[in-house]
């Protein structure tokens, strides 16, 4: 999603270099004492997939 400019992320710094070079998309730095990031997930309920099941459920510890 956020190669076809559909969608944004938060990646460590150290995959920057490979965000810039190869992917090409823009790095915007967090700066701040006071960064928080919260995570927001969507999903079909009509998906069938075992493994969505687990990736919520981590998703939610």
């Amino acid at each position: 999603m956020v190669y076809v400019g559909m969608g944004i992320t938060i990646i460590p710094e150290f995959r920057t270099t490979l965000s810039k070079d190869v992917l090409k998309l823009a790095v915007v730095p967090l700066e701040g004492d006071n960064e928080k990031n919260s995570l927001v997930a969507a999903w079909n309920k009509q998906n069938t997939n075992p493994a969505l099941g687990k990736i919520i459920r981590s998703l939610c510890k």
